[in-house]
């Protein structure tokens, strides 16, 4: 925690730049799970994944958000932590297809 104390000179830059570097490469792997279920392997999902964070940023904003759902639903309510993946990954899939994949 030194580096946001004060005790390095632009401490806490570095520290949100951190935090957003790691942010960007979760919601890339957040993205990149819908494409497993399609049976890609995980370097193919994860450069898919990749390239859906460049051409639609809100759809890693989605991902991270409904992930942090899951978060505080297990944290709040324990009980529902057995389901909660589950969960996840069906609005993993929603997110994936309502944003990333191409309407037509």
């Amino acid at each position: 925690m030194r580096l946001r104390s004060g005790a390095v000179p632009g401490g806490a830059v570095a520290t949100v730049v951190f935090l957003a570097a790691i942010a960007c490469l979760a919601a890339v792997v957040l993205l990149a799970v819908p494409r497993l279920a399609e049976g890609r392997s995980w370097r193919g999902a994860l450069a898919d994944g990749w390239a859906a964070l460049l051409r639609l940023p809100a759809a890693g904003a989605a991902a991270l958000g409904v992930t942090g759902v899951a978060v505080l639903l297990g944290v709040l309510l324990p009980g529902v932590a057995l389901v909660l993946p589950g969960l996840l990954m069906l609005a993993l899939h929603a997110v994936h297809r309502a944003l990333v994949l191409p309407r037509g």
